[in-house]
């Protein structure tokens, strides 16, 4: 221990000085570190939850999703899109309208409008039995194969299989239709 480092004042200035800055640059330091990792863990996000009618837990990141999760949305959509009759029909569209992605809502609408007036004016009533649903989550997709049966007063047009494909997305954890159509 050197006695003129106490005695005189300026140097035992410096030395403080010294001392407080290497504490704040280590803190700064300590700062943008802590920044970083908690900005990358917002990547890996994961919410966690089981819905009523899911007996299982759910899985959603912001850009992906358990297959379940999926499968469960599928079943809703292809709900509102296919089992309907002229009194159901609206209600039915404006719940289908609530998954689709807003960048092509318009579009979507005036294609469920244009379907909703020709079922009004021939009296349509549809129901879809989903039986095979194939998720890829590469491509985005789902394919639903099913039984398709379709009436207009009391005459039966359509009875058969039908294949319909889904293009999804995922935006912050909700799943939206980019596109819906018969294959």
């Amino acid at each position: 221990m050197r006695k003129e480092a106490y005695i005189d004042k300026c140097s035992n200035t410096f030395a403080q000085n010294r001392l407080l800055s290497t504490v704040c640059l280590f803190f700064g330091i300590a700062v943008v570190i802590s920044s970083l990792v908690s900005y990358s863990a917002l990547k890996y996000h994961t919410v966690v939850m089981i819905p009523n009618h899911l007996a299982s837990k759910v899985e959603i990141s912001s850009n992906a999703a358990d297959d379940e999760y999926i499968k469960s949305f599928t079943y809703d959509v292809m709900h509102y899109a296919l089992n309907f009759n002229p009194g159901t029909v609206q209600y039915n569209n404006e719940r289908l309208l609530t998954f689709v992605n807003p960048s092509i809502y318009p579009d979507f609408k005036s294609t469920l409008d244009g379907m909703r007036a020709n079922i009004m004016k021939l009296s349509i009533s549809s129901i879809f039995y989903p039986g095979r649903i194939t998720v890829d989550p590469k491509l985005k997709s789902i394919e639903v194969l099913g039984v398709k049966r379709q009436w207009s007063n009391n005459s039966k047009i359509f009875d058969n299989n039908a294949t319909y494909q889904i293009k999804y997305s995922i935006v912050d954890g909700r799943i939206y239709i980019e596109d819906f159509k018969e294959k």
